[in-house]
């Protein structure tokens, strides 16, 4: 995986994209909520685990998993596999997420 700054090519591992995404979520999501509203607290902290596991932890995990599934394909179908787990599993990881945050926010509000 690769992405462009200040018009140079990074090429990143899975490793890295992890890091990148875990890093920026947990930015915004402290920098919400220290600057927001209390009241818009829980929503934050939703919004933080949905990215986590939805947009990270499940499409990186699957993506590892194409990679190394397809390693003696040539490249062009090495890239199509890798595009379509993303798109894929980015919405079942966004499924997860939700049924997560279902089933910890419910716990918090019995508490």
């Amino acid at each position: 995986m690769g992405i462009v700054v200040r018009g140079r090519y990074l090429e990143l591992g899975i490793k890295e994209g992890i890091e990148l995404c875990t890093a920026s979520t947990i930015g915004g999501l402290t920098t919400g909520l220290l600057v927001d509203k209390p009241e818009n607290r829980k929503a934050k902290l939703k919004d933080g685990v949905n990215q986590l596991i939805g947009n990270t932890f499940i499409p990186f995990g699957f993506l590892a998993l194409a990679n190394m599934c397809t390693k003696k394909l040539p490249k062009a179908i090495q890239s199509f596999v890798a595009i379509g787990t993303l798109i894929g599993t980015t919405f079942l990881g966004h499924a997860v997420a939700d049924k997560v945050n279902e089933k910890v926010f419910m716990q918090l509000e019995i508490l």
